[in-house]
């Protein structure tokens, strides 16, 4: 869930991994055709996912969620993506409290991850994915702005349908 940087990243690590099928959830359009670029199998609209990913699963759900949106809602939706006995993996970082329904939580049996760095050999893996082309970072940089231009970016990529989806900033 979610395709921005750090979704786009991890959609790129797991089919580096050997990922079977990958089904990207993202609500910006432009965001879901650069999943698609990148190697996911399907890129959709959360509005569609829950049955989208029963079509695509009959009936079971994912085997691995990737929480990577940080909004607190998406947390929730993963387990709901998720298979009975799944897992879920939470790499983006919610800014406020997640409201969960516990009973799913429990009756579905899933494990559940965290992720907020990684480790030297993690590192070192990325590094040497990039180098060899599997994992590519160009895709993800839509733009350069100058410092002044940053508060105006912030609004608009706040907005959710941005164009634009890692912007680098020139001092």
């Amino acid at each position: 869930q979610g395709a921005g940087p750090i979704g786009l990243s991890t959609l790129q690590w797991v089919l580096a991994a050997g990922a079977g099928t990958t089904i990207v959830v993202e609500p910006n359009e432009t965001r879901r055709n650069l999943a698609l670029s990148l190697g996911a199998h399907h890129s959709i609209d959360p509005s569609i996912a829950a049955d989208f990913v029963a079509d695509h699963t009959r009936g079971l759900g994912g085997d691995i969620v990737y929480e990577c949106a940080g909004v607190p809602a998406t947390v929730q939706s993963a387990i709901d993506l998720a298979r009975r006995g799944g897992r879920v993996s939470l790499i983006g970082l919610a800014m406020g409290d997640a409201p969960i329904n516990p009973r799913r939580w429990l009756n579905k049996e899933i494990k559940v991850s965290a992720a907020l760095g990684y480790t030297h050999e993690e590192f070192e893996m990325t590094m040497g994915f990039v180098s060899d082309g599997r994992i590519d970072l160009d895709a993800l940089h839509s733009g350069t702005i100058d410092l002044t231009d940053i508060a105006e970016t912030f609004v608009d990529l706040a907005g959710g349908q941005s164009q634009h989806t890692k912007v680098l900033v020139r001092p």
